[in-house]
């Protein structure tokens, strides 16, 4: 696709010109492409298409029942815990003064919130815009407050869990798994094919949640809750080397599935009962969850932005004022688009993305 098209379509998923503005500049009608997902329509092709790496190491048949949890690494975390609280209604299991565990929904898994956060040093200039296609693209503009945390660990539960037989089927793949077991948990660490942590496990909702969380938060709320409930893990933006070899990776590993189009730079994940991941081809070459897209139950597109401007939160819109940009993937209305989102900074300027996108509908976004 040339330089001008993909522009263009970056252009239209951003909300910047109108479908007919992108159709008669490609010479096509009017009518011939709906309007919903016309950016992927374009852009993706089919699944038949989907270009392929070849198979690192044969599949492992398990399959991921859990999102068990992610790690996120800041500078403060006292600062960021009382912000998921406010924002997310994700709570307090434990805090021990070095980590604060938090329960991100009882049909999720945790959020592990460290310190120790150090700036990578910055990637090589980019020849070309960064991929900002289809669904997780980021609305608005200006600068952006220099990002000051990360996801520096992923794990996943997987079903029928015997602890000797995972370590040897890790071993047997040349994985060099670490044991990380902590009394009825057990775990291993590998490394992903651009060295990002991800752990395997035997967590369950059944297991992992059995106990309520109702740990003390570090700090005061930064503003009023706004009363949301976290339900599901929409997306992760799972950006890395070579798209094509680190999915089939996981594919091999926890048998993640494509669940959507693809292109020459990214491909749309199923991650089974953990949720979904768009991995894209990012400069650098270390894994970068650059954002995160997490689903709040009954999610209203006009009260969702009303609470976060009420906070002083979210993307300002371009060329709205007094409304914040909205992501919809397509860059359709918020009200009519199958998928709805909006963008914001935490306190450590790490996107945070909130959606309607919940189990119960993720197959129809």
């Amino acid at each position: 696709m040339s330089e001008r098209i993909e522009r263009l379509l970056r252009e239209f998923d951003e909300g910047r010109v109108s479908r007919r503005d992108v159709l008669k500049a490609l010479g096509l009608s009017f009518v011939a492409i709906p309007s919903i997902g016309l950016a992927q329509n374009l852009r993706r092709g089919t699944r038949a298409e989907t270009p392929r790496a070849p198979e690192l190491f044969e599949p492992t048949g398990w399959k991921t029942v859990w999102f068990d949890h992610l790690t996120y690494q800041c500078t403060d975390y006292k600062k960021a815990v009382p912000f998921y609280a406010a924002v997310m209604g994700w709570k307090v299991r434990d805090d021990d003064g070095k980590r604060c565990v938090m329960e991100i929904n009882d049909a999720v898994g945790d959020a592990i919130f460290i310190n120790g956060y150090e700036p990578p040093p910055p990637p090589p200039a980019p020849t070309q815009q960064a991929d900002t296609s289809g669904r997780g693209a980021r609305g608005g503009g200006g600068a952006r407050a220099p990002r000051m945390a990360r996801i520096s660990n992923l794990a996943f539960g997987i079903d029928g869990w015997d602890t000797n037989k995972v370590e040897a089927e890790l071993k047997k793949r040349g994985l060099d798994p670490v044991a990380d077991h902590n009394g009825d948990f057990k775990s291993f660490h590998v490394k992903d094919p651009d060295g990002f942590d991800v752990q395997i496990t035997n967590g369950t909702r059944a297991n992992r949640h059995n106990k309520p969380a109702n740990g003390k938060l570090p700090g005061p709320m930064p503003f009023e809750a706004t009363g949301w409930k976290t339900l599901w893990v929409d997306h992760l933006s799972y950006g890395c080397s070579d798209f094509k070899r680190t999915f089939a990776f996981y594919e091999a590993l926890l048998g993640w599935t494509q669940s959507g189009g693809t292109n020459e730079r990214q491909v749309t994940v199923d991650m089974g009962d953990a949720g979904g991941a768009i991995i894209r081809n990012r400069p650098g070459g270390m894994t970068n969850i650059d954002h995160i897209s997490f689903g709040i139950e009954g999610f209203d597109p006009d009260k969702v932005e009303a609470e976060l401007m009420k906070r002083n939160l979210g993307t300002p819109a371009r060329n709205n004022p007094g409304h914040l940009q909205p992501d919809t993937g397509s860059g359709g209305d918020i009200h009519t688009s199958r998928f709805k989102s909006y963008h914001t900074p935490d306190p450590f300027a790490w996107d945070l993305q909130i959606s309607n996108v919940i189990k119960s509908n993720r197959h129809d976004t």
